[in-house]
Parts: structure tokens; C-alpha cells; sequence
């Protein structure tokens, strides 16, 4: 072959492959690992994401929705989704799901302005979430934004599990506005917030509620990790379990803090065999705020407050605060324990709240002595300041773009251009060497 046939050759073999790129890049432009109602978000619709929604289903959804990949944020101003949403396969069990809105990003950031409302229905799957993410969930507010994901309202058939929002591996932030998860009745397990493997974080006038759906396990907020309050509020609210062997538990974490006198942790329970306001998987320490662990009825005396296990410790003061505790069984599993440099501190306790407060008020010193009453409420003061920041992580503030994906995520038609064109080339090839010898 003279080198006049070998520049033309390779000359036609760039031209096949570069069309044949461009028409791939042209027939899928780029997408991104997030998907809403059943779309999945791309350069051709992140700006008008409600418009794609209801070209799919129409008349779904409505207000605005829009997407920044270089923040990896989600605006939802007035947005409404009512729908089955996008289905895929658990990330533990392989499971069938569905979600309203599911995301594989690093992180999302959703921004919610006025009122939103994301409404799972119809779904026939096995698991079913309202918000499903494999990272971080930052939740942001302009104002007095306010975003529910309901996910109470399904076929009618129960799902194995009903989760309204659930964070496969990562943490989820809430700064400002509110947050609130409602979960379906469940054949195994309801939870309005999960936390699968990570930390909760509610910032200053920032508001948490899960609500979970009456099931064998219900749970209105859990967390692997720890749950930390800087002046938010927090609510967790169970439903009944509908076993023998059920469990109800308002809240449920590995460990608590608060760092701010405004925090307030509500966490309620149903009846259920073991009925907990606020369960703690290890040692805690609650310096500032308010919280209150209400339990429901037991049939087994297993009606606590506020339960730990037996080697761990729940440690009560170092700022301003109050803590109430009620349970059929006993107020407390175990005995708090009184900080070291608390202030002064009193305590109500009886029967109930209205006998507690006839009989008046008392030294909350001996612990020991009344931690057993089915109500006690406990009021501290200010005391010298104790670092409790030292032992809470550091929130994350800022997290790299996510690179933009294409829709064909296993390449298979890129690696059938490059094989078509490597063919073409090696067919041409032979063609001119024969044609040179003759």
C-alpha cells in the first residue's frame, strides 16, 4: 500500500468514528444520577423538570422544579408530585422499590420555597420510599420553605416496607425550613426517616418530623449514627405494632447531642410489646434543650420513656434545658445521670403528669430514688460552659460537582461504534493492499 491509500485509509476511519461519536453524543446528551417522579434528570430537562414529569404522566405535577449540576441542587418551589415515581432495585437486598425522588449523587441538595409536597401512590412494590439517596441529603430553605414526602398513600395493598425518606450511606443536614416524612402501614417495618449509616444534623430553625405507619417495627425517626440538634427541632412519632412482637420506638439513635438551649427532641411511641419514646443505642449526653420521650401501652411491661442498654449511661445537663419522660412501665429504663458541673435542678414526678405536678416540686439530687415513676420531668439550669462541640462532627459544607453521566452508563454502544468502525477500517485495508498487488 502506497502512503497516499494509507492517509485516506486512516483519514475514513477518523470520519466514521468521529460521526459515529457525534451521533451517540447527539441521541443521548448528558444525564445525571437523580431521578424525580419517573425522569431522570438531564441537560435537556433540568430546567423545567414539571414539564417532563407530565410529558411521561400527565397532570402529575405542578409548580417548579429545576436542577443545577454544578451544585447539585434541587429547587422546589410550590411543587406537587403525586405518582408512583421511578422504580429500582434496594441497595442491601436488591429488593423491587420505588421512590418518588432517588438519587445516587455524592449529595443532594434540595431548596424548598413555600410549601411542597411529594405524594407516593399506587405503588405495588415491595419496598416503597418517598425519598430515596446512596449519599449526603442537605436540606435548605429560602424563608420559610417546607417540604413533605408522604408516603402513606399507596395501592392499598401494605408494602413489606414503607420508609418516607431513607439515606442509604451518608448524613442528612436540615437548615432551615422543615422536613416532614410520612410513613405507610407496612408489613415489616415503617419508619418516617432513616438514617441507614450516618449522622442526623438539625440546624438553627430548622425542623425534623418522621412519622411512621402502624407495622411489625414502627419508627417515626432512626439514625445509625448520631443525632445532633444546634437549635432545631426534632419530632419522631410511631405507629402501632401489629405483632406480638412488635416494637414502637418515637426516636431511635446511636447517640445524642445538642449544643444549643433552643434544641427541643419530641419522640413518641405506640403500644406495641416494647413501647419507646426515645431509644439510645449507646452512652449520650443531653446539656441544652428540651426533649421528651413518651411511651405507649405495653403487654409485656416493656413501656420506657427514655431506654439504653444496661453498660451504656444518659447524661443530663451542662447548659439550660428540661427533660420529660413517661412510660406505663417506668419513666426511665435506668437511671440518668446528673452531670457533674450541673446547675440547680428540680424534679416532678408520680403517676402521671397531673399527679406529678399536685405534689410539687422536688430535688432532682437522688435519681435513683424515683427514675421508676411512670412520669418525671426534670428541669436544669445554666452551669459553667462545657464544650460539647468537642464531641460532635463537623458538618459538611461544601462537596465537589457531580460529573455528568451518560444515559447508556455501560457503554455498550460506544464499544459496538469503536468495533463497527475497527471492521470497516480492517475491510478497507485489505481492499487497497489486494488492489495495489493487482
Amino acid at each position: 500500500m502506497n502512503r497516499k491509500h494509507l492517509i485516506c485509509c486512516i483519514l475514513l476511519i477518523f470520519w466514521l468514528l468521529t460521526g459515529a461519536l457525534s451521533g451517540i453524543a447527539l441521541a443521548t446528551g448528558s444525564s445525571y444520577p437523580l431521578w424525580v417522579g419517573a425522569v431522570q434528570v438531564t441537560d435537556a430537562n433540568k430546567d423545567d423538570l414539571t414539564q417532563a414529569i407530565n410529558a411521561i404522566m400527565p397532570n402529575v405535577a405542578s409548580g417548579t422544579a429545576t436542577y443545577d449540576p454544578t451544585t447539585n441542587t434541587l429547587l422546589l418551589n410550590d411543587f406537587t408530585y403525586t405518582g408512583e415515581g421511578v422504580f429500582f432495585a434496594e441497595k442491601v437486598s436488591g429488593v423491587s422499590s420505588t421512590a418518588v425522588i432517588y438519587s445516587e449523587l455524592e449529595t443532594l441538595r434540595i431548596t424548598v420555597v413555600n410549601t411542597n409536597l411529594l405524594s407516593h401512590t399506587g405503588t405495588t412494590a415491595q419496598y416503597s420510599y418517598g425519598i430515596y439517596t446512596t449519599g449526603n441529603l442537605n436540606i435548605t430553605a429560602e424563608s420559610t420553605g417546607e417540604l413533605t414526602v408522604d408516603d402513606s398513600s399507596s395501592s392499598g395493598v401494605w408494602p413489606e416496607r414503607s420508609i418516607g425518606v431513607n439515606l442509604y450511606k451518608g448524613e442528612l443536614s436540615v437548615s432551615g425550613g422543615s422536613l416532614s416524612a410520612v410513613a405507610d402501614e407496612a408489613e415489616y417495618l415503617s419508619t418516617g426517616v432513616w438514617c441507614f449509616n450516618g449522622n442526623v444534623t438539625v440546624n438553627e430553625k430548622g425542623t425534623l418530623i418522621g412519622i411512621g405507619g402502624d407495622s411489625a417495627i414502627s419508627r417515626g425517626l432512626c439514625v445509625s449514627d448520631m443525632l445532633v440538634i444546634r437549635g432545631g427541632v426534632v419530632k419522631g412519632v410511631a405507629g402501632k405494632a401489629q405483632s406480638d412482637a412488635g416494637i414502637s420506638q418515637g426516636v431511635s439513635t446511636g447517640s445524642l447531642a445538642s449544643t444549643s438551649d433552643d434544641s427541643q427532641l419530641i419522640g413518641k411511641a405506640d403500644s406495641a410489646k416494647e413501647s419507646v419514646g426515645i431509644y439510645l443505642w449507646n452512652s449520650s449526653t443531653f446539656a441544652k434543650g428540651h426533649i421528651v420521650g413518651i411511651a405507649g401501652e405495653s403487654m409485656t411491661e416493656n413501656s420506657y420513656g427514655i431506654c439504653l442498654s444496661d453498660n451504656d449511661t444518659f447524661t443530663i445537663g451542662g447548659g439550660k434545658g428540661a427533660v420529660t419522660a413517661s412510660g406505663n412501665t417506668a419513666a426511665f429504663y435506668q437511671p440518668p445521670v446528673m452531670d457533674a458541673n450541673i446547675g440547680a435542678a428540680k424534679a416532678w414526678y408520680g403517676a402521671n403528669e397531673t399527679v406529678a405536678e399536685a405534689s410539687g416540686e422536688k430535688s432532682a439530687d437522688d435519681v435513683a430514688a424515683y427514675y421508676t415513676e411512670q412520669y418525671v420531668r426534670i428541669v436544669f439550669e445554666a452551669a459553667p460552659a462545657t464544650d460539647t462541640d468537642s464531641q460532635i462532627p463537623a458538618i459538611q459544607t461544601s462537596f465537589p460537582a457531580t460529573p455528568p453521566l451518560t444515559v447508556d452508563h455501560s457503554q455498550t454502544a460506544l464499544w459496538s461504534v469503536l468495533t463497527t468502525t475497527s471492521v470497516v477500517g480492517i475491510v478497507l485495508f485489505c481492499w487497497l493492499e489486494r488492489k495495489q498487488k493487482r
